[in-house]
């Protein structure tokens, strides 16, 4: 089952809340996930980065998704920050090991997703852009989960150094909203067999990727909807 959350303006719901009756309690979600201002899509949430003040760690309405923000330093010469400390993630009661590491420049309208891969070698990733923006989307898929199907996207700003924590259990994907540099750490080594994805417009999630004219591999135009998804797996 998934969440719904359309517009709030209409007929919109979002944890089985309807903004329309009850408007007091968008005040409550909004201050509970300190989401404003948000733009509100299909089926998730999108953040816009420029609308936060730069913080270290900041909670999402999926459990365990965490946006990142390090501190940077600037002077005459150019800048610094630290792009990892392993005690931002252990104050959060998380403590992932990486394996791995990978790299990818994608020109702009490049839509990579959406991806994950099955237990045992379940991965968690942490993502940021080198140069570039990009929308990330993560996926809810956990078996359990009481946000399953839902999604929320973020962009990813090269000039804000921002990052994603993204747990085991959801498909990730991104778009280049101009051509970018990627790079994430992975909990877990690629491992072919255990691969898998949701289709990237599968119209029951819905997502605005925010590029008109979308480049896609072939591998990815094949990958199967959520629903598809339900009856071959059921949940991550």
């Amino acid at each position: 089952m998934c969440i719904k959350v359309t517009n709030l303006e209409a007929n919109s719901l979002i944890f089985g809340l309807d903004f329309r009756l009850i408007p007091f309690f968008k005040g409550l979600i909004l201050e509970k996930y300190s989401l404003s201002p948000i733009e509100i899509g299909k089926y998730g949430l999108k953040t816009k980065s420029s609308d936060f003040t730069i913080m270290n760690i900041k909670t999402t309405p999926l459990e365990g998704l965490l946006e990142i923000y390090p501190k940077v330093w600037k002077d005459s010469r150019g800048y610094f920050f630290e792009s990892y400390r392993n005690d931002w993630l252990a104050d959060h009661g998380m403590d992932i090991q990486w394996m791995q590491e990978n790299q990818s420049f994608s020109k702009a309208g490049t839509v990579r997703g959406l991806h994950f891969q099955r237990a045992p070698f379940a991965q968690a990733k942490l993502v940021r852009v080198i140069s570039g923006r990009v929308l990330d989307v993560a996926v809810d898929l956990r078996k359990g989960s009481k946000t399953f199907g839902s999604y929320f996207a973020i962009e990813l700003d090269a000039e804000l150094h921002n990052m994603l924590l993204i747990p085991e259990g959801f498909a990730h994907g991104f778009s280049a909203l101009e051509d970018s540099v990627f790079t994430y750490k992975c909990s877990n080594v690629y491992n072919k067999e255990s691969e898998g994805g949701v289709l990237w417009n599968d119209p029951d999630l819905g997502i605005d990727w925010e590029v008109k004219h979308p480049i896609l591999s072939e591998k990815d135009l094949e990958l199967p909807t959520l629903r598809e998804f339900i009856e071959r797996y059921g949940e991550l």
